[in-house]
Formats: structure tokens, sequence, C-alpha cells
């Protein structure tokens, strides 16, 4: 959605804040990472349970018996205030419970990156729009590495502006499809003029003020409107930290006879359904994937092709102009480095976790048709569709019943493995079944199945060749000592 891309997310003053050693304090104090935890109830859905789990991630047991999964800490998710990112959040939710993991979600307080991972304070953001953040996105994956990116969801998100489908209907001769209607003064004249529209106040006041470029008194005007004859019209808005500045600047690059009134983020959809409902013409800002475009019949209005070098331009300074549409965004999926640490098993996981085009708008055409929420069309489609996300979850790990020369039988996580024998231990058996024996005394064990003799004794014997190691073995003074394996 290229939400809330403001100038000062690359700015990050982390000792303003405490630092968290470990995630499982009692006192965490999270809303300091700007996460929001519901008080102390979290976000999580509704309980999901599969008919038939037969994933066996949750009998895993460890060696006092208690079961692995379960008795590690609980892992935390975040997601952010829209549709789809809640369908990831709580699908990712239902799957890792079924494997036995407890599971805590989260939402973000301010729509800004970095915090929480400069601080391992979440695991997992399941749908990152990587414009949004600007410069941030970078610094925090690849620069400070304080987020481990786990590549693409599976889905585009695109930004757009939309008319409702019906006016093709109405007026099939007119290209509402194309953003060169907006210059033709009688395909204006069925649009709300600027000024006209909503005047929507959240406590009283604007939804925004004070930005000139940006937003005054809740309004983009630009100067070709700002004349009382100007005969512009306006286009409703969401927030103006969405997509910010660009279609402030789109509108300057292109010159086009347009405001924007920005209705806010709780009333900006129930003002555009209002209208549609009662077939109005309007031009409106929203993106994909949403509940609200998979359930109506809206068009894209289309601009001049998207030109990467003139966004890369606005990245770093947005108030350059703009004359193309913006990049489809690649969606991404980012981890702490102490989830990598804290749940190695998962890793895999998190990144074959790969959600289809066609059924992340399937999630949201049920939440719209059936009226379900994000937790129940996701449940839904969990119940459905283990042949996809059954992929995703990683076999369970078998203990191994002995191992070969060279290597022991050791206890790691709620398996056994075959580990190579470390420095000071040896083992020359070839089905073993216990760790590897500790060197003895006066003999050097380097590790695996090497054993070299650190001292011999004098003795009246010749020269023999003896499978070592041999407790108190006397030879010759200055015999040739060979250590053979057998």
């Amino acid at each position: 959605m290229w939400l809330r891309m403001i100038a000062t997310v690359s700015v990050w003053i982390i000792t303003a804040f405490p630092t968290v050693a470990a995630i499982e304090q009692a006192s965490f104090n999270f809303s300091a990472f700007n996460i929001d935890t519901n008080g102390s109830s979290f976000y999580n859905a509704p309980s999901c349970l599969l008919p038939n789990n037969n994933l066996g991630w949750n009998m895993l047991k460890n060696q006092d018996g208690s079961f692995y999964t379960h008795s590690k800490r609980p892992i935390i998710l975040l997601y952010d205030g829209w549709d789809s990112s809640m369908l990831n959040a709580f699908l990712t939710q239902y799957i890792l419970e079924a494997m036995g993991y407890r599971v805590e979600v989260v939402t973000r307080i301010n729509y800004v990156l970095g915090i929480e991972f400069y601080n391992n304070a979440v695991d997992l953001e399941l749908e990152i729009w990587p414009q949004d953040f600007g410069t941030s996105f970078a610094q925090v994956t690849q620069i400070d590495k304080a987020a481990i990116n786990l590549g693409a969801i599976g889905y585009n998100g695109n930004i757009g502006l939309y008319v409702p489908s019906y006016l093709f209907d109405q007026y099939p001769d007119w290209s509402f499809d194309f953003w060169r209607f907006l210059l033709n003064p009688e395909y204006r004249s069925i649009f709300p003029a600027s000024g006209t529209g909503p005047r929507i106040l959240v406590n009283g006041e604007p939804e925004c003020d004070g930005t000139p470029g940006l937003c005054m008194n809740g309004t983009y005007i630009p100067a070709q409107c700002s004349s009382a004859n100007s005969k512009c019209i306006e286009m409703w808005h969401y927030d103006p930290g969405y997509s910010s500045n660009i279609y402030q600047r789109l509108i300057d690059g292109l010159n086009l006879p347009v405001t924007i009134n920005f209705l806010s983020f709780g009333e900006a959809q129930n003002t555009i359904q209002d209208a549609i409902d009662r077939k109005k013409a309007i031009l409106f800002y929203n993106w994909t994937p949403t509940s609200f475009v998979a359930n109506n019949n809206f068009t894209k209005v289309l601009f001049p092709s998207n030109n990467p070098t003139q966004y890369a331009a606005f990245a770093k300074d947005n108030s350059k102009l703009l004359t193309t549409d913006p990049q489809s965004s690649i969606l991404q999926k980012l981890a702490s480095n102490k989830f990598v640490a804290d749940f190695p098993e998962l890793q895999s996981f998190a990144t074959k976790y790969q959600m289809p085009d066609d059924q992340i708008n399937l999630m949201l055409k049920n939440m719209a048709h059936n009226g379900w929420s994000a937790a129940e069309a996701s449940c839904d489609w969990f119940k459905k569709n283990q042949a996809v996300w059954g992929d995703w979850v990683p076999d369970v790990p078998k203990s191994v019943v002995s191992c070969p020369v060279g290597t022991g039988r050791y206890l790691t996580g709620a398996t056994y493995s075959c580990i190579a024998c470390p420095a000071g231990s040896y083992n020359w058996i070839g089905n073993n079944t216990q760790q590897c024996t500790p060197c003895p005394n006066e003999f050097e064990c380097p590790g695996g199945a090497t054993v070299n003799v650190l001292k011999v004794f004098g003795c009246r014997y010749l020269p023999q060749r003896l499978l070592f190691p041999i407790f108190a073995l006397c030879m010759k003074p200055a015999a040739q000592i060979i250590v053979v394996q057998l």
C-alpha cells in the first residue's frame, strides 16, 4: 500500500528506549517498541483445530517427557491493520499451534519499521510493503541486519486510483480507465467538485493539517486548483500517511485538476461504499489485496507506465514530481534474529510460506461475501487447504538408533543425532548407541576416531603392533608406536 512513508522513518534513536535481552521477560514493555498487545490479552484469533492433526510436531517430546514445541517460549507474530496482513498472521498462528507451539499475536502502533527488530521484540511479520518505509527497509534488513528477509510472500501489492465500473455502463463512450479523462471538463463534470465532498473530522479535528505540500485542513489543493473557477474535482483518500505524497506529486507532475479529500482510515471505506451503493460517480484511492476491492467491481485508472528512476529520486526526496504509475510492490516476510536463533527448525517453514494470489483473494472474498472476520476466513482456508500449507511444514525430525565410527549419539532438542566426537573423546564402535568415550589418561584424542599416545613406558618386550588404547602398556624405550584402528 505504500502506507505511511514518513520522512522520519529512517531515523532510529534506539537509545531512547530500554534495551531488552530476553523477549520472555515477565515485565516486557511491548509498547516501548511500537507494539500493541491488547493489554495482556494479545490479538490471537480463536482456536481453529485440524479435524485430524497428523503433523507429528505436537507429539514430539523432550528427554524429560515434556512436549518439545510447547515447552519453547511463545512465538510473537505481528500484523498491520488491513485484511490481508491479518489473514496471514492468523493462518500462521493456526499452523504453528497445530505444530504445538505457543503463539502471541500483536499489532503495530505507528506505521514505522525497525524498532521492534532492533530489540528482538517480535519474531515474524508476514506482509511487509518495502516501499512504504523508504530507505528504512534496506537499513533494517541489509545494512544493520536487524531483521532477516525471508523472501516474498507470494502475491504483490498494488495501489491506485479507482472508479466504480458501473460508470462504463452509464457513459460507454467515456474512457474512465485512462488518466487523460481527468483533463476533459465534460468527463469531470459528473464527479464531486472540489470542496463539495464529505467533510470528516476526527475528534473534532481534520484528519490532517499544517503540512504544506501534503495536507492542509484535511485536503490537498494544488496550485492549479487554488482559484475559485478552477473546475477541479476531488478524489477521496484515507490518510496522508497512506502512499504518502505519491498522489500529491502525481497531481502536480501531470497538472491534474484534482484535489484530495482525506476521509480518515476509520471513515473512508464506509463513505466510499455508501456512494457506490447510491451509484455515484467518485474517484478514490485504494489498494489490493483487500476484501473491499475484492467484493466490489472497480476499475483502476491507468497512468503512464512506472519509471523506476523517477520513483528512486522520489524515495530520497518526496517533493520530486511524479508522472508515472507507482510500481507493483513485491511483499516480503521478515524475521528477527532471535526467532532464527530460538527456532532454527522453523526457518524453512517461514521461508517456504507462499500464499498464491488466487488464494489470498479467495479468503478476502469469503470475508466480504460471508460476512466473516479475518480469523474465520483464515480458519476456513486452513482446514480446507492442508495440501497447500502442509508442504511448508518441515518433516518431524527422527532419532537415530546407532552411530558409525568416529561419532556419538547425542540428544539435540527432542531427537538423537550422530555427532562427530569432539576433541577429548573418541569412538571406535561401528554401531555406537552411546555418546563418545572420554579420552584416557596419557593419550590425546583430537576428535573423531583418532587416538594418539602421549607417553611410552620402558619394558623388555619387542616392538609389537597393538590395538590402542591399552592402559598401562609397556613398550621398549624409543620403540616405534603405531596406532591402528581395526
